[in-house]
């Protein structure tokens, strides 16, 4: 696809600009949450997503006013061999943010749809909880009061660390062109 972009100036108005293009989250609806993967900080961001109405983000101490994006967990049934209905151990979700200012709030929902979860936990920048095997956990990363931006989000086991995995993010090998004046 070819976009045109017509930049001018106010009346007779001159002079130079930046432009800044950047890909928007996919993971805006909760129905096109993006799967956390253990052990693993992801980057995502906040900017550019929809303001999660309160009646769907707000759990517990998270109130939701501010751009929200969605990620999924599905806690594993045991395998062929292994016990199933021992304690698992706690998992922790860790919300680091990059951008100054940005507060990021968490809201945890427990379902098998994005229709049928129900509030589990909320918290600013991190939270722990007990899964259970099969479940499907929603997690909403929202910013406190109307903040947005960039962040890393982790999920581990109660006492493992989380390998860091770098953004997508064009370099100038692979440039856009944006054609000027035709």
């Amino acid at each position: 696809n070819s976009y045109y972009l017509y930049v001018h100036g106010f009346r007779s108005s001159r002079g130079t600009f930046a432009l800044q293009m950047r890909e928007l989250p996919s993971n805006f609806n909760c129905n096109q949450a993006v799967d956390l993967v253990l052990n693993t900080a992801l980057y995502g961001t906040t900017e550019g997503a929809n303001v999660i109405p309160p009646a769907i983000g707000n759990c517990l101490n998270a109130v939701s006013t501010a751009p929200g994006v969605w990620y999924r967990h599905v806690e594993p049934l045991p395998g062929p061999g292994e016990l199933s209905g021992g304690l698992l151990p706690e998992l922790q979700i860790r919300v680091t943010p990059v951008t100054d200012g940005f507060v990021p709030q968490l809201s945890l929902f427990k379902g098998a749809s994005c229709d049928s979860m129900s509030c589990l936990a909320g918290s600013v920048s991190r939270l722990s909880f007990e899964p259970q095997e099969g479940n499907t956990y929603y997690l909403l990363v929202h910013g406190l009061v109307d903040t947005f931006g960039d962040y890393t989000v982790e999920l581990t086991y109660d006492g493992q660390e989380a390998q860091e995995v770098e953004p997508n993010r064009s370099t100038c090998d692979s440039p856009v062109g944006i054609p000027i004046g035709e």
